[in-house]
């Protein structure tokens, strides 16, 4: 059975030992160690490197014991990383508002949901600023529109290539500014896109590549609900029985 693990001290001896072992046992570990951005910098590569090269789920991890707050804030992010929330938005790409599945249906070989991002500047918790309505078809490929405060459409495709790994195909279709009719977006709009949404594609892909099928995931009271029927929806895709 496969677990998630959290080794405090493990930037060397003993900790550094254990959380290599665990992993190549086949766990999800986590080297928890202090100042991951300074003295232990060099540590977290060895981590990355030693995961990369051994194929094994092994993560560097922010973690001073002797502090409830460092305590609360990598347990935050173990949650944020291995249950498949909403609340992943919040601590993994700093939302400051927690996205909520208003409606989700299943049609054939599509499933639909529409998500919706509360309005941070009112007092009615039913008010959103963005509607996001999302259509898969089947389990490769998914688009997305967004209405609100936001309005452009994602286009997102996955296709298994070998055990392990898929191609990834991610487009952004965004709106033309008045007046302009060239082929190639405006600069202002490349900048804008760059930093704002392909930044959380690439913190998604550095949970993703970790990430293994579990059959009975902690979720949330607020998500069990949809996420269960989403499974329950793509199972009629699978060749042959999903296992862990």
């Amino acid at each position: 059975m496969k677990n998630v693990i959290v080794i405090t001290g493990a930037s060397s001896g003993f900790g550094a030992l254990a959380a290599r072992a665990l992993a190549r046992a086949g766990h999800s570990v986590y080297a928890s160690m202090r100042e991951t951005t300074g003295r232990n910098a060099q540590q977290v590569r060895a981590v990355e490197t030693y995961a990369a090269e051994h194929r094994v789920d092994l993560r560097a991890i922010e973690l001073d014991v002797a502090s409830q707050e460092s305590a609360d804030a990598a347990i935050a992010k173990i949650v944020a990383e291995n249950g498949p929330d909403s609340a992943h938005f919040h601590y993994v790409h700093g939302a400051t508002v927690t996205p909520v599945c208003l409606n989700w249906e299943a049609v054939d070989e599509e499933w639909r949901f529409l998500t919706g991002w509360p309005d941070a500047r009112s007092d009615d918790p039913d008010k959103m600023a963005l509607y996001i309505h999302s259509h898969f078809s089947g389990l490769g490929f998914a688009i997305s529109a967004f209405e609100g405060s936001s309005n452009y459409r994602l286009i997102f495709a996955c296709t298994p290539v070998e055990d392990g790994y898929s191609d990834m195909f991610y487009s952004i279709w965004w709106p033309r500014l008045p007046g302009d009719t060239s082929d190639v977006p405006p600069e202002s709009v490349r900048e804008q896109v760059e930093s704002q949404f392909m930044g959380t594609v690439w913190d998604d892909l550095n949970i993703w590549r970790y990430q293994e099928y579990i059959e009975n995931p902690a979720l949330s009271k607020v998500d069990a609900k949809p996420y269960m029927a989403m499974r329950k929806w793509a199972t009629q895709f699978y060749e042959v029985p999903a296992s862990v």
